[in-house]
């Protein structure tokens, strides 16, 4: 599965997947996960909230609601977005 980045993101249409518990690929790049998750921790601190609708306190707030539930594979777990999912826009 894979997510294409389309709110912004340059160039458009740039696909993220990932690679089993220890790669993130973006692009042509890979990431380890550890990186990845050190990549998501920079961009939640390393600068001022934009104000109370700064995406990274809806980001918190998706974080907060998974839950770990039974894995695509058997006999693992995976994680589960509480909340309800973005809406596509109608053009």
């Amino acid at each position: 599965m894979s997510l294409r980045l389309e709110d912004g993101t340059t160039p458009k249409g740039l696909m993220a997947k990932t690679w089993g518990p220890n790669e993130v690929e973006l692009g042509k790049y890979v990431i380890s996960m550890n990186d990845f998750m050190a990549l998501a921790c920079y961009v939640m601190t390393n600068s001022d909230l934009s104000g109370k609708n700064d995406p990274r306190l809806k980001f918190i707030k998706t974080v907060k609601s998974m839950k770990s539930v039974k894995g695509f594979t058997k006999g693992l777990k995976r994680l589960e977005i509480g909340l309800p999912r973005r809406q596509k826009k109608s053009r």
